[in-house]
Parts: C-alpha cells; structure tokens; sequence
C-alpha cells in the first residue's frame, strides 16, 4: 500500500534537508515510489498524512551490524560517538576534521527515544544536518544500507519530533517515530 507523508522537512543527502516536500513510500515493497514538492500543485493533501517534524530514513545502529574490527576502524574514518550506554558526553572530544557519526546501539524506537532523551544536551550542540547525517546517513552507509531518500530508495521512514525548526537543532523534547 502506498502512503504520502508531508512534514516541515525531508532529511534528503546529499540535498539536505527538503522544505514541504512530499514522500511517497509502499509499505509493501518498502521502497519509496516517488518525491515532489508539497506546492507544485500535483499533490492530493487529503491522502497526504502531514507530520511535525523532520522526515529521515530510519536510524541505523553500526554496533548492530558490524564486527568489532569493523566498529574499531570507524574511528578512523569518524569522530565516532556511542551513545548506547545512556550516558551524556560532556564534550566533544573527537577530530572535528571528520564527519561527526553517532551510534546509539539500537533500532527500536522505544530505546532510542530513551537515549535520545540522555542525550538531548549533548547532540543539541550540533547544527540538526550533522545530527541526521551522523545517525542516520553516515550509519547507512557503513552498514550497506540506503541511508537516503530517493526514488527508488529502500528505506523504513522515521519523523523526527519536537526539533526546534527555526535554529535546526534537536532539543530535549525531540522524539523519534517509525513511519
């Protein structure tokens, strides 16, 4: 079955974050069919479900998916921070040089909404891109999984709520939901 969703942004890399966009995705197949702007007329809004919030594809937990040698050798490509133990980072401390990639351990939404909450203080100190590409995107690629939206794309959809949309930041009200 295809659904539409709508929100205030789309997290779409390497574009980056899409405003009123319009995903269409087949739960069946779960690829998504198609993307276009909310305004350029064709699309039906009484069967576009609108969300608050940003649109990603779903998170991607390397600490899931890879070995421990593989997991050792993102620290060379990343400033790689785990965030599955629920612990606050006070600061960041990593090579700032290198794509930020933060990995909360889990792919279900109910544990991840826990340590997004741990962890609301300290990813609030990034620009909300780097927050998306670094939990999602970065994770993806790592993992061999689309970590993008496009047509075509296989990927399980995730809103982002309670971002704060005027600063672009993830705030301590900031909860995720799979689509």
């Amino acid at each position: 079955m295809k659904r539409r969703f709508c929100s205030q942004y789309l997290y779409a890399p390497p574009e980056g974050l899409l405003r009123h966009w319009v995903v269409e995705h087949d739960s069946d197949s779960g690829r998504i069919t198609d993307l276009f702007p909310l305004g350029n007329g064709c699309a039906e809004s009484a069967r576009t479900l609108f969300v608050d919030g940003v649109i990603s594809a779903a998170v991607c937990s390397p600490r899931q998916r890879l070995s421990s040698e593989q997991l050792n050798s993102l620290h060379r490509k990343y400033s790689y921070i785990d965030l599955s133990a629920g612990i606050c980072p006070e600061c960041p401390s990593a090579d700032t040089h290198k794509p930020w990639l933060f990995d909360f351990g889990t792919d279900e939404p109910a544990v991840l909404n826990d340590l997004l909450a741990v962890s609301a203080p300290f990813l609030s100190r990034f620009p909300l891109l780097t927050v998306l590409a670094g939990s999602v995107y970065y994770p993806a690629l790592e993992c061999t999984r689309s970590g993008t939206l496009a047509v075509g794309a296989s990927v399980a959809l995730m809103c982002w709520s309670g971002v704060d949309l005027l600063q672009k930041r993830v705030t301590a009200r900031t909860r995720m939901k799979v689509l």
